[in-house]
C-alpha cells in the first residue's frame, strides 16, 4: 500500500489537478492520500514539551525540552533538553525537525528517538472545563435597545 503526501497533492494541484483527480487515481492505482484531517499541533514537539527519550528502541528517560533554535547548518536545531534525571541534567542536541518530532536518528552509532508525553486530564479538571463552558453558554439575556433616527 503506498501513500501520497501533502507534497504530492500540492504538486498535482500546480497542474490543474483536482480533488477528484486523486479520489480516481486512488480507486484505480491502490495508492492512498494521507488523511488531512489530522491535528498537526499534536505531532510537533515544543519548548516546554516532555519527550520520552528512546536508546536502541528501549525507553531510557525523560526530558523537558527547554529550547528549540537554528543552528549554523541549513534545516538543523539545536534542541536544549532538560535530562528528568537526578540529578537532572541539561544537554543541546543539534537536531533536524524530523527528529525533535520523532523520527529514529543516530548518535555516536547509537539508535535514538524522542517520543512526545502526552498529558492526561484529572476528572476535576473535565469537571471544571464542562462547569465554564456551561457558564458561558448561559450569559445573561441582553435587551436590544433599538436605533432611532432623531428628528429635528
Amino acid at each position: 500500500m503506498a501513500f501520497l503526501s501533502l507534497e504530492h497533492l500540492c504538486f498535482g494541484h500546480c497542474f490543474g489537478f483536482r480533488a477528484s483527480d486523486f479520489e480516481f487515481l486512488t480507486e484505480k492505482t491502490g495508492i492512498f492520500v494521507q488523511p488531512l484531517t489530522m491535528n498537526i499541533e499534536e505531532n510537533i514537539n515544543q519548548e516546554g514539551d516532555v519527550v520520552l527519550v528512546h536508546h536502541e528502541e528501549k525507553p531510557a528517560l525523560y526530558a523537558r525540552i527547554e529550547a528549540i533554535g537554528p543552528d549554523v547548518k541549513k534545516d538543523w536545531f539545536q534542541c536544549t533538553l532538560l535530562l528528568l534525571t537526578l540529578p537532572a541534567q541539561t544537554v543541546t542536541w543539534i537536531l533536524r525537525e524530523e527528529y525533535i518530532n520523532g523520527a529514529p536518528f543516530t548518535m555516536g552509532g547509537q539508535a535514538m528517538r524522542l517520543e512526545k508525553v502526552k498529558g492526561i486530564k484529572l476528572e476535576r479538571e473535565r469537571e471544571k472545563e464542562a462547569t465554564s463552558t456551561e457558564k458561558k453558554s448561559k450569559g445573561k439575556s441582553g435587551r436590544v435597545i433599538p436605533f432611532k433616527k432623531g428628528e429635528r
